[in-house]
């Protein structure tokens, strides 16, 4: 006789089962080491990442007397804590391509200070110019032969008249044809200024004779820039609109009488160093004195990997442009009067003689030096500038 539904019901076939009671504790004890064993990995893996992402691989100056940035201040950092953070996890267990995406990455849009105003374009000297064709940002620091990397720099985009006239101002954004970081958007800013592939530069030059060398140059000489920018004096046509503009300066800025009016030529008298220390510096916080340590937000001056020397101006300039590959081009040849050598060579007759002792020491009494010093103090401060401070003076007395 045939039987329909011969197959038999599961879940009567399961109810029917015994309890298996050592079963049950069997699977219970496997999902919960198998939970346990998910956590572990996934704090290990927190912990390498805090590990990658807490160093610091943006290439630090730690003691660069020369140009090239270097990465030896982690290192110091950790032996001075007594602390090798390299032990935290085995060599082996890293794979090599990982470790090089993780440096890569290392300093990100994260990192970057965006509020900079080296990302915004509204001034001279502001932001820095930037070179495509060769890979490089270079932060221009006025008193720092800025006008001559800027020449360079229309030489390399190929304006023929890059040192000739009518360029008569390299300065000018507007009309120098250079460009710049603030014209472009963020992602390409980001990629400028974190990409290990581009070159991030600045010339820097020591403190106290750049000071010197702005007075000089921009107090005394016929360019008149401190009468100009300082104290807004300006030419006048007659000896009445000149008076006016004396008994003006008497009640808004009595500092500036001495330079009144535009026609007449400061000079060592009219116009004294201490002058320049105890009023100007402070009143007109002006780019060609104002610390270098204020080129860019503290933040940022980790992501520069080449810190050159105006002491070392034309070996350091060689080693940037061969860097960047431009030496051989642009670099050796073409400059000084009959365009007959490198650039930097000519040793320069410097009229202001700022690297002259005796003339240091004419200016810089142990007062002015000490005023001039609080002022210039963040260059101290600033370890990727490495500066050093006079022997004779101590830090703890600005």
């Amino acid at each position: 006789m045939l039987r329909l539904n011969s197959t038999p019901n599961p879940s009567n076939a399961f109810n029917k089962r015994p309890f298996d009671k050592n079963r049950i504790l069997g699977g219970s004890t496997f999902l919960v080491t198998f939970l346990m064993m998910i956590l572990i990995g996934t704090v290990v893996c927190l912990r390498n990442v805090e590990f990658f992402s807490s160093r610091d691989l943006s290439g630090k100056q730690s003691s660069v007397r020369g140009a090239t940035v270097t990465d030896d201040s982690d290192k110091s950092t950790e032996s001075e804590r007594g602390e090798d953070r390299t032990s935290m996890i085995p060599s082996s267990t890293i794979p090599s391509d990982f470790t090089n995406a993780v440096s890569q990455l290392a300093m990100t849009d994260k990192d970057l200070d965006w509020d900079d105003t080296i990302f915004q374009h509204f001034e001279s000297d502001n932001d820095p110019v930037v070179l495509e064709s060769h890979k490089l940002l270079f932060f221009t620091v006025p008193k720092n032969s800025c006008t001559e990397w800027k020449q360079l720099f229309r030489r390399m985009m190929g304006y023929e008249d890059w040192n000739k006239p009518p360029f008569l101002h390299p300065h000018d954004p507007r009309t120098n044809g250079l460009s710049y970081l603030g014209t472009y958007d963020k992602d390409k800013q980001e990629e400028f200024m974190t990409s290990p592939e581009w070159t991030r530069a600045i010339f820097i030059r020591d403190p106290l004779e750049r000071m010197l060398s702005a007075y000089l140059n921009k107090g005394l000489s016929e360019e008149r820039y401190i009468k100009k920018w300082c104290c807004k004096i300006s030419p006048k046509e007659t000896e009445e609109e000149r008076q006016s503009e004396l008994e003006y300066l008497e009640k808004t800025n009595p500092s500036c009488v001495p330079l009144a009016p535009w026609e007449t030529q400061p000079n060592v008298d009219t116009f004294t160093f201490e002058t320049f220390v105890n009023e100007f510096m402070l009143q007109c916080n002006d780019k060609h004195w104002r610390p270098q340590s204020q080129r860019m937000y503290p933040n940022n001056w980790k992501f520069l990997n080449f810190i050159g020397r105006m002491e070392n101006l034309h070996e350091d300039a060689k080693k940037l442009l061969q860097k960047i590959g431009a030496w051989d081009e642009f670099g050796s040849n073409g400059w000084g009067k009959y365009e007959n050598m490198s650039m930097f060579e000519r040793a320069r007759s410097d009229s202001t003689n700022t690297h002259s002792k005796d003339r240091f020491a004419q200016f810089y009494t142990p007062e002015l030096k000490k005023k001039a010093l609080e002022y210039l103090k963040g260059d101290y401060q600033n370890k990727y500038l490495n500066f050093t401070l006079p022997d004779d003076v101590d830090e703890s007395s600005i």
